[in-house]
């Protein structure tokens, strides 16, 4: 639960960073215009950035579900060349023979 003193010191950054935001200044200059730590404010930033962003749109972290669809051209791989030839079934038996095909075109 939120203290009285970090309710204070939260509400005090974001209004800090809603001025540098109508102020059109750098964040080194605002900070240093108004006497304020550069570190921290960027800290406070960071942290009032992520809580608007939590509450917008989860982060993405680690892992995104990659969909498998077994329609696929069954054979391994394809080949589309810039005249539109396309090459399909390439697999690890087969390779040489496209190394080759490649080195004649």
């Amino acid at each position: 639960m939120a203290t009285a003193e970090s309710t204070r010191l939260s509400d005090y950054w974001q209004h800090q960073i809603a001025v540098w935001k109508q102020s059109g200044l750098t964040q080194k200059t605002f900070c240093e215009q108004h006497d304020l730590n550069y570190y921290r404010f960027g800290y406070w930033r960071r942290k009032y950035r992520e809580q608007i962003q939590g509450d917008a749109v989860p982060a993405r972290k680690g892992f995104i579900p990659v969909q498998y669809s077994a329609d696929r051209v069954a054979g391994g791989l394809s080949l589309t060349l810039p005249n539109g030839i396309r090459i399909q079934g390439i697999d690890a038996d087969n390779l040489p023979l496209l190394s080759q095909l490649l080195r004649q075109l």
